[in-house]
């Protein structure tokens, strides 16, 4: 009896219970409905119920209906007072049915199969392991993302995982950018920007003016793409560097040490001016003078100022803004930049979880879509967070792992015997 004893522990490690961060994976170490073993063999206070591949282990005095009893007892009739609990028409495991899932009515042979961690329709495959699985099609379905649908390793125990730009195509562009005749960012406008191509010119009153997309080709800038103020040749005395050329009145005469205000006038730039040369000249205002410290052609601190004198502050001028990784690089967050509205004049606060993407969050709530979503440098099963979660064997790996059991408990009661 000993001998037999130590053989049966190998079931005992089956059903494990694991601590991790101090949190126990607690579950009921139960044989119900798990397939018989070799020659119709079941844990001790179970009997094989069944025929076939339908054979199952029951608990002794529990089962159902007219049955195959197993261990050779064909026909033996055995009690099952309830062989259909959640009343879809199918007979249980546990009476010799083919029902896997008795207390859900959605779950049965013939059920559709859906992503949600659960084998609907008892076949033995889960989700994206089923070929019968429906695949849905992706969020966006205008422009270039008409007929994306999802890969199957989005779907997880919590359903379908959203799409992204490798799903949509070679095409397909988060924010517009190609002049191309296409719907590159699938919102159902074609070749629309917020930021089009440069024109070739951004001195003087041209910065910031971009080329028009026309039949799918960036078009060469003309007067008009320049603005109001842009002049071929420069005939303006206004403060305003009119042809783009770097120079502000360069052909304007004046009296020496005359002044007058520069053109921009906000910021750090405000009171800023110019003063007439030995020549007669406007010189052009050199705010890098006047305001040395504090002074950006282009913004990019974070200082509660604005730098570049346009009229905007820090987050409030987002196009000149540079990219700033985020906090944390690993994983999902790999890439990930400080969004605008984080530069204050504290300077750039620490990233968000909207900042971090949609695939960001507790690796415990992701531990089937291959992705470090915790951002902690460990993916899935290597992440403590999904450790308990991978300890239990529930049905699919204990019907791999039981039978070796008791194989393995015969050969030791065998050598006992002899």
């Amino acid at each position: 009896m000993a001998s037999a004893m130590r053989g049966w522990t190998i079931f005992l490690l089956v059903a494990p219970i694991c601590t991790l961060a101090g949190t126990a994976c607690v579950y009921d170490p139960s044989y119900e409905g798990l397939l018989c073993g070799p020659e119709q063999s079941c844990p001790p206070g179970y009997v094989c119920t069944g025929q076939g591949d339908k054979a199952r282990c029951m608990p002794e005095g529990q089962d159902a209906g007219l049955v195959d009893g197993g261990g050779g007892d064909a026909g033996r009739d055995v009690d099952c007072p309830d062989p259909d609990s959640d009343q879809d028409g199918y007979r249980a495991l546990r009476c010799g049915g083919d029902d896997c899932d008795d207390t859900n009515g959605q779950v049965h042979p013939g059920a559709a199969e859906i992503c949600d961690g659960v084998d609907n329709d008892c076949d033995g495959r889960t989700d994206a392991a089923d070929p019968e699985l429906p695949i849905p099609a992706c969020e966006r379905e205008l422009g270039v993302c008409a007929g994306a649908v999802k890969r199957a390793e989005l779907c997880t125990a919590q359903g379908w995982l959203a799409c992204d730009a490798a799903d949509y195509g070679a095409h397909y562009e988060e924010v517009e950018s190609s002049c191309d005749g296409l719907d590159n960012d699938c919102d159902g406008q074609t070749d629309v920007f917020t930021s089009p191509a440069p024109c070739s010119r951004q001195a003087g009153v041209c910065e910031g003016s971009g080329k028009r997309c026309e039949d799918g080709a960036w078009q060469t800038c003309t007067p008009e793409d320049y603005g109001e103020h842009y002049e071929e040749v420069e005939s303006s005395c206004d403060g305003l560097d009119n042809d783009c050329d770097g120079l502000t009145d360069d052909m304007c005469t004046c009296a020496e040490g005359e002044q007058r205000y520069c053109a921009k006038q906000d910021g750090v730039c405000e009171g800023a001016m110019e003063t007439c040369n030995e020549d007669g000249l406007w010189p052009g205002c050199d705010y890098a003078a006047y305001a040395p410290e504090d002074y950006e052609e282009r913004e990019t601190r974070c200082d509660g100022l604005d730098n570049d004198c346009d009229g905007r502050t820090d987050g409030q001028d987002p196009s000149d803004l540079p990219d700033v990784a985020c906090e944390i690089t690993q994983g999902v967050c790999a890439g990930a930049t400080k969004n605008p509205g984080l530069c204050t004049a504290e300077g750039w606060q620490a990233c968000t979880a909207a900042d971090y993407g949609p695939y960001y969050g507790d690796e415990g709530d992701h531990c089937d879509d291959n992705r470090d979503n915790d951002c902690d440098g460990k993916t899935d099963k290597d992440d403590d967070e999904c450790g308990c979660q991978k300890a239990r064997l529930e049905h699919g790996l204990a019907l791999g792992l039981v039978p070796l059991g008791w194989s393995f408990f015969r050969k030791r009661k065998g050598r006992s015997a002899g």
